[in-house]
């Protein structure tokens, strides 16, 4: 020291440092300055800092709240290493990929919605707002997934068609695509009007066109299956010459 009184220092005890502003010797430095360690002495921030770092007086650690501007964490601390105490630079509007955080003034990393993680992106980012993730909703027993979903928007689920009495489930259906249905073919039936089963095929002295459901109707009298094939219709017996008795026929006897 150069004589008695705190003001007096040449040089600082360990564990303190010279303050500009105080002209004494401190433990720490006031708000606004940061420790020089080769000089031993507080130093002045930048004055778009409210505090910085000793590293550098350019590396802010808070941003003076009248200059309105965001901590905007370096580089190194972005990602793994946001959860460490930001250092950045002060600025009026934040990096690309970051919005203003309004009560902590620090620009904030938008937050991703992945869809591996069953979210997609519902609103987006904007200079003052994190991203708004949605969970993408689940398709449920007896739906398909109409349109797959995006990282902006949700999956679009349908009601699997049901197949109608009288046609069975020519496609089975997955999870994103409808099932399909066809009429039964002409010489079945669809014996319990319902999709469940495929169709049955006819019996000889019957006849079925495209698309029947329930008992297959019998050639009728004067009527035969000649041809011996459901899905060809009776054939009529020629009046005065061959005839059919009874349900069922499959041939036209001749008159005697």
């Amino acid at each position: 020291c150069t004589g008695l009184g705190g003001d007096r220092c040449s040089t600082c005890a360990e564990g303190y440092v010279w303050s500009l502003s105080n002209q004494r010797c401190v433990p720490s430095c006031p708000l606004g300055q940061s420790v020089d360690a080769d000089q031993g002495r507080c130093r002045e921030c930048d004055e778009s800092c409210l505090s910085c770092s000793d590293t550098t007086n350019t590396s802010c650690l808070a941003c003076s709240a009248a200059t309105m501007l965001f901590l905007q964490p370096h580089a190194e601390q972005q990602g793994d290493g946001a959860g460490e105490a930001a250092h950045g630079r002060c600025v009026p509007v934040c990096d690309a990929g970051f919005f203003a955080d309004q009560q902590t003034r620090v620009c904030r990393e938008c937050t991703a919605c992945a869809l591996d993680d069953g979210r997609y992106e519902e609103a987006a980012c904007s200079a003052s707002s994190d991203a708004t993730c949605a969970p993408l909703t689940p398709c449920k027993e007896r739906e398909f997934e109409r349109v797959a979903p995006t990282a902006t928007s949700d999956r679009e689920c349908r009601q699997l068609t049901a197949c109608r009495s009288g046609e069975f489930e020519s496609v089975a259906p997955t999870a994103t695509s409808d099932r399909e249905c066809s009429a039964c073919p002409a010489g079945t039936t669809d014996l319990d009007g319902g999709a469940a089963g495929a169709c049955t095929p006819c019996a000889n002295g019957t006849h079925t066109g495209a698309g029947h459901y329930g008992e297959c109707p019998a050639c009728p009298a004067g009527f035969a299956d000649t041809d011996h094939d459901p899905s060809t219709p009776c054939e009529a017996c020629v009046e005065g010459e061959t005839f059919s008795e009874g349900l069922g026929g499959t041939a036209c006897a001749p008159v005697s």
